[in-house]
Parts: C-alpha cells; structure tokens; sequence
C-alpha cells in the first residue's frame, strides 16, 4: 500500500543527531544508580511550544504538539520509522497473509490477529491483556464519549479475545492499514482501572482526573512523574518496559510559550533539543549558522506539514456568505501570490503546495496534471467575483449596493501563522477586500470549539499523510456540538462523493486502485475547494551534540519521541 509513499523523505533518514549539552547530562546508567544511590541521573530537556491537555491517545486532545507527549507514556501496537516502515512495537509483530494473521473474506471483510508482546504490563505492574483492547474499542465507538476521531475503529465490527495475550480484529470492509495501527488508533485502554468508572458514570469518565494527571497510566518507555502546568512535565524511566528499561533515567519538557526564545535555549544548553515547531524558520537559521562555527550541535529540517488556508462553509459560523459560492473561493485561491508568500516565510519558492502529494512522491506528475491548480492572476480574481456581482470600484470591492466585501482571517498567533495570515491579508487588500486579521490564543487554538468558530478563513496544517490525512475533509470529520466539536474539518466541508472516494482509498487492498482513488480524491477537492494548498511547511529541531537517537520522523509518525527509550548521551 504504501511503496510509492515512502520516497518522500528518504533523502532525510542518513541524517542522524548528533549533540552535546557539556556537563548538562550524565552517562550513569540505572544499574549503577542502583548501587550509588548519590550518582548523577541521565536526563534529557526538551523545548515543546504547547502543553497537552491529557494524556489519552484517543480522546479528545488540545492540538498538534501532543503526540511528543503521547508517546512518552503510551506504546501503539505498531510505529513507523523515520523511512514511513512499519515497526511492531507493543504487538509481537504485525499481522501478514502469508502467515494466516491476516485473513480476507469474499464479501470483503477481514480478520487480522495480533498478539501483545507477552512482558507487556501497565505501569502500575498489570498486564496489558485482549481484554484492554475490548474495553478500549467499546469506548473509542461510543458516541456519548469524546473521540477525536473514529477512524479505523469504525471499520471495526468486534474484537474477538483468543487468549489473554492474543486477540481478533474483525473488520466490517477491508482496510489497507489494517497491519499498521499507529498512535492513536486501536490503542488500549487499561480496563481493570477504567471500565468501572466508564460503566458507572460515563461523564465523569471522561473527566476524570486520570487522564490529565500523574495518576495517568500507561504502557510506554516513560511515567509522568511531575506536571507543572504550563512550565514543565518530568517523565521517568519506566523500569518494567517491554523493550527493556529506557537508557535515559529522565525526559523533561519545558513548555516554552515564547517561541523566541528557543534559540537562546539551545545555544545556553539550557535544553538538550527542541521538539514539533518551537523552532521558528529563523531561529532554527541562527542557531545553525552558530553551530556550523562551534561544532555544538546540528539543525535538521525537513517537509511534513502542508500548510491550506480553510474556507468556513457552515452557515451557522460563516459571517461571509459569499464564500460559499465557489467563483469567491476560486477567486480568492487566485488572488494570493503563493511562491512571494513563501519566498518570503520559508526563502524557497519550491515549497509551494498544491495538495498534500509533495514533489517526491511517483503519484505527483499525475496529481498535478489531474487536479484543478489556482495560479496568481488577481486579473482572474477579479473576474470570476465580478460573476457573483463585486465589483472593484477604486481601491474597494462593492456589491451592487455598495456595501464592501469583508473577510477575516483566523490563524494562531504563533509561529508563522501571524506572518502567513498577513501576507494573504495583504494580498487579498489588493483586490479591493476589507480584510481583518485574528490572532486567536493558544486557550482558543486548544478549545475544541474555538477552533472551529472562525467566520471566514482560517490557517490550518495538516500532516503529509496519505491516504489517511485526507479524512481531514470527510463529513464525519465536520465539527458540531452534537459530537463535542472533536474532528478536524473545522469548515465543515460537505461532500458525498468525496467521503465515497474517502472509505474507497482507505479500504481498497489493490494498490493501483488506491492510486486511482486518491487522484480523483483530490480532483474533487480542488475543483470544490474547501481549502486551498499553501506551501510545505518544514519542520526544524535542534540537537545538541552527544545526544543520539532522535531523528527526523515520517511525517505521519507524529511525534519524535516515539523511539525515547533508546535515546542516549554518547561519551
């Protein structure tokens, strides 16, 4: 399934981090603190930009940092490593059809069979069993519980406990990805300390201090040990991991709310690394262009977000019902000159995206000669709004009454969401637009309705992921209170034929029919165009020099932590 997918970043995975915090780490290992109780202990500090709202890798979530987070505390059955490969990680191994662990029906359904490494255990010392996954299944498909998002479990009819170690999976329509259940999907759920809470009272399972706290139980490298809100979270190294006890005694994140900062963090050793997109583009210049004279570390960089300006397409939070008339949206995808926005954000015009296929992938030439492409041509702008009846008049776009065309744009005031959201302002001004630019704060970037309230245009990222990050605009995924705003089409984009293309590319076991379908996938949505493609935002972290093991990850790998525990500081 994913053969022409994995060419994307293979450039990237020689690279590997290498740094060093001089005397800001020890070497000691948890053996020899055993017998020297006053021996210094290993310890990594990372930078991260937001702080996690909770601990559960499924439930509903505050936004894209948590999975450095997660994975801390939490092991899926399957990773990926930074070449996209897949890596059984609590599972035993991964579920194959030569070996019968994967078995596909005549009417399309399917059975795979997964066995849970058998020195697997919870970090209060319980073993993680078939009936965890049971448990976890029943809540990921309650509606009344606040799911993030309820892919693959909704292909999933029941899972079947062969013995406490071994269970089922029956899937309802065939699904490709069947064999690789990464973070945040089908993950367990500890049921000797959550079903009975979940039965009793579902709200107060949901808002249980356990999933936000040290109390939080899990089955991963590392517990959290100590959660200063919004300055710090301490994890420990976790003694009975099934891949043995983590080299590193201790991982610190230090929430750094002023992204300006980080460089000077580096550079100090006042942090070892720096994690999801707290290093800015010019920071991550300033800090490499000092390391390339010390020798003190390394910046690595590489694509894995694209970044799509959202149309609001739900009437009830669109305050421009313009928009919702495609000749608006097409004009307005027209009228922003893409290749100066990132010439002047990212210095590479490359980087310019239309759809989630980057250049490096063997579906780019047919994506971008099947797909509706909007180039800057404000002359083509101004024409297709004229057809909806504005017309520039001087310097201002009017209707037939004289009343302006007005348009804000919502974008989180970090990053270069404030510089991307000013560019495309100032773009848009040119054509006669009244424009007005939000900043939302991160309280409302991580409310799940926040988040979703903007009334025109929003910037928004989503991870190069294919198929599966193209659920993103899937109905299912439309936030609504009716299913507590979780989901990630925050314009609530309407499309059946996209959502039919959707469950076909995600549930096809033919490769060149996915292929097919992911082509036509996109040529609906950019000829609808709910958003449209920005440019391919890169991701930078530093290392410092000693530190090995943390590399670049692929992109739907979310999070680099998700090989901690084999972390170290080279002598």
């Amino acid at each position: 399934m994913w053969r022409w997918q994995r060419a994307l970043l293979v450039p990237m995975c020689g690279l590997v981090a290498v740094a060093c915090a001089p005397g800001s780490s020890s070497n000691t290992t948890g053996g020899e603190r055993a017998t020297n109780p006053t021996a210094a202990i290993s310890r990594v500090t990372l930078a991260n930009g937001l702080e996690v709202g909770n601990l559960a890798t499924k439930l509903q979530l505050s936004g894209g940092y948590d999975q450095d987070y997660l994975l801390m505390s939490n092991s899926p059955l399957v990773v990926l490593d930074p070449r996209g490969a897949p890596l059984p990680r609590l599972a035993a191994e991964l579920p194959a059809q030569d070996r019968g662990s994967w078995q596909v029906n005549a009417d399309g359904s399917m059975a795979t069979t997964w066995k849970i490494r058998p020195n697997a255990i919870w970090h209060d010392g319980q073993p993680v069993t078939s009936k965890d996954f049971v448990f976890a299944l029943k809540v990921y498909l309650d509606e009344a519980i606040p799911v993030r998002e309820r892919q693959p479990e909704r292909f999933i009819d029941r899972i079947d406990p062969v013995d406490a170690s071994t269970f089922t999976i029956r899937w309802k329509v065939s699904y490709a990805a069947a064999d690789r259940l990464l973070s945040g999907e089908m993950e367990p759920l500890p049921s000797h300390i959550l079903a009975p809470l979940y039965d009793s009272d579902k709200d107060a399972f949901v808002n249980a201090p356990f999933w936000s706290s040290t109390a939080y139980i899990g089955a991963g490298p590392y517990r959290l040990m100590d959660w200063d809100k919004g300055v710090r979270l301490v994890y420990r190294a976790f003694d009975g991991y099934f891949l043995g006890r983590p080299k590193l005694d201790e991982v610190v994140f230090h929430v750094v709310t002023d992204v300006d900062t980080v460089p000077a963090l580096l550079l100090s050793g006042a942090v070892d690394a720096s994690v999801a997109f707290v290093l800015t583009q010019e920071g991550a210049q300033g800090v490499q262009q000092q390391w390339s004279r010390t020798g003190e570390g390394q910046v690595i960089t590489y694509p894995v977000w694209l970044r799509a300006p959202q149309f609001q397409l739900d009437p009830a939070r669109n305050q421009q019902p313009a928009l919702l008339d495609l000749r608006v949206r097409r004009a307005i995808a027209h009228g922003v000159d893409r290749a100066g926005l990132v010439e002047a954000i990212l210095g590479d015009p490359t980087l310019v995206a239309d759809t989630m296929v980057p250049p490096a992938s063997p579906l780019y030439p047919r994506v971008q000669s099947a797909i509706t492409t909007y180039p800057f041509n404000p002359e083509r702008s101004l024409a297709l709004l004229q057809e909806v009846g504005w017309t520039k008049r001087g310097d201002q776009l009017v209707d037939a009454n004289g009343q302006r065309f007005t348009l804000d744009i919502q974008g989180s005031n970090r990053g270069v969401n404030l510089r991307e959201a000013g560019i495309i302002a100032a773009n848009l001004r040119n054509l006669g637009m009244q424009v007005t630019e939000t900043p939302i704060s991160t309280a409302q970037a991580q409310s799940p309705e926040g988040s979703a309230s903007f009334p025109g245009l929003a910037i928004t990222t989503a991870a190069i992921d294919i198929p599966r990050g193209m659920s993103r605009l899937t109905s299912t995924e439309c936030k609504t209170a009716q299913n507590h705003f979780t989901g990630s089409n925050t314009g609530c984009w309407l499309n059946p034929e996209y959502d039919r293309l959707f469950h076909l590319a995600s549930t096809t076991l033919d490769e060149g029919q996915r292929a097919d379908t992911i082509i036509d996938l996109l040529k609906v949505q950019t000829a609808d165009l709910p958003v449209f493609g920005d440019f391919y935002h890169t991701e930078n972290f530093g290392v410092r020099k000693g530190l090995m093991g943390l590399t670049p990850r692929w992109p739907s790998q979310s999070g680099h932590t998700w090989n901690a525990h084999e972390w170290y500081w080279a002598s």
